[in-house]
């Protein structure tokens, strides 16, 4: 028993004596990479295969992977928050490039621009066709301004018809969509005639169910529009100093993508608006309020899926961000140079790099790095460089978010002015 007691009294000192002038730090593992499944699609919902999509941190990508036949993808994070891409190229040289800066969404829907080659897949098409017996009721259209149109809810797809009208009227709609070969819904035909500008709208308004098959024409038939009810729709725009209101603009929203245009963009006298609109649909309204700032940066803001009927609600047109470097004229622009400009408060940045979005909760970024992946700019290229801030989606992953179910929102934009760059 002694005798292990000495051995284990001396025990540590001699390892420290054989470890004497040795020590060494120990670094834990790195932590396991996390999986990111998602999904690019086009903007009317279709998967996009065959467009690379790539991973990174800090603006430098490293990992990449190409979309399949449904449009999605597997990368791997080191970290959250990371970078991610959907780039287009030829030949080794960037043709086009979305960036999402410090995502955390592990299950990212992208929505990208199809490039040259890489068409939607399992994309459906049909024609849907017919007949109006008559714009404006029983009678002729009134003189002035007017505006026809015919949409197929939920397929997309606008067919514009310019009153007055003496007869019936064919329409035309070429429709595109996505999953089953059959899509069912409503024609929807509305026309708006205008006598004088400032004076109130009129409303012929006429709806019937209709199935479109992929790759089958259809013919639907209307009878004619009928004189709809209107609502209310009141409210102030508010601008900041310096800055104008010039036109506002209204439509008609029939589902998330299919809307119907109500005003062409009068022009704003006032810092107040009422309108009576058609009470249609199940949706709502949406009102639009364009201006400028005092260094004639564009703004932009309204209200989206508002029913007829709302009073009081306030369009306020917001600030513009100003660029702060690199300098108008800036040569030797390349992957990590860094690109500032001033916050606006409440707000998602979207900086445009001649045809690179880059999409950032923060002020400032740094032009992406994908020579790791083979890919570079165009020497010497010449491009301009501004910056939108978006107050509809104020977060990175909120736009990377399956589109929510429609719903009374406030939005607005605000872009500065260009510069010009060239790349090094």
């Amino acid at each position: 028993m002694r005798l292990r007691s000495l051995l284990l009294l001396h025990w540590p000192a001699a390892l420290l004596s054989a470890g004497c002038g040795d020590y060494r730090t120990i670094e834990p593992p790195p932590p396991p990479p996390i999986p990111v499944v998602g999904q690019v699609q086009d903007i009317d919902g279709l998967p996009v295969s065959g467009v690379i999509v790539a991973a990174g941190d800090s603006g430098v990508f490293d990992r990449a992977t190409t979309t399949d036949a449904d449009g999605r993808f597997l990368l791997w994070a080191k970290r959250l928050p990371y970078d991610l891409a959907v780039v287009a190229s030829a030949s080794g040289i960037v043709e086009r490039a979305t960036v999402y800066r410090d995502v955390t969404r592990t299950d990212p829907m992208v929505v990208a621009i199809p490039a040259t080659g890489h068409a939607p897949s399992g994309a459906r098409s049909a024609t849907l066709t017919g007949t109006i017996a008559a714009a404006c009721g029983a009678a002729p259209c009134p003189t002035g301004y007017g505006m026809g149109q015919v949409v197929f809810e939920p397929g997309p797809g606008i067919h514009f018809l310019l009153p007055p009208w003496t007869g019936p009227v064919a329409y035309l709609l070429s429709l595109t969509w996505g999953g089953p070969a059959t899509l069912s819904g409503h024609v929807h035909a509305l026309t708006s005639v205008q006598s004088t500008l400032g004076s109130p709208v009129e409303y012929w308004y006429g709806t019937e169910p209709a199935t479109v098959t992929d790759g089958a024409p259809t013919t639907v038939d209307l009878p004619p529009l009928q004189p709809t009810e209107t609502a209310p729709l009141t409210g102030t725009i508010a601008v900041p100093a310096g800055a104008t209101a010039d036109y506002i603009f209204l439509w008609h929203s029939l589902a998330n993508s299919t809307w119907i245009v109500l005003a062409r963009g009068d022009p704003v006298s006032s810092a107040t608006f009422a309108y009576d609109v058609p009470a249609i649909g199940a949706v709502g309204t949406g009102i639009e309020v364009t201006g400028t700032a005092a260094g004639g940066e564009v703004l932009h803001a309204g209200w989206s899926f508002v029913r007829p009927g709302s009073t009081g609600l306030t369009v306020e047109l917001r600030p513009a961000p100003v660029l702060l470097e690199p300098a108008a004229g800036a040569t030797g622009v390349g992957p990590g140079v860094r690109l500032a400009w001033t916050p606006v408060p409440g707000a998602m940045s979207v900086a445009a790099l001649g045809s690179v979005l880059i999409y950032t909760a923060s002020a400032e970024t740094v032009v992406p790095d994908f020579s790791a992946l083979g890919l570079g700019y165009p020497a010497g290229a010449a491009g301009t460089w501004s910056v939108t801030n978006d107050g509809w989606n104020t977060t990175v992953d909120g736009v990377l978010a399956p589109l929510p179910p429609p719903w009374p929102h406030s939005w607005w934009q605000s872009a500065s002015l260009s510069r010009p760059f060239s790349f090094r």
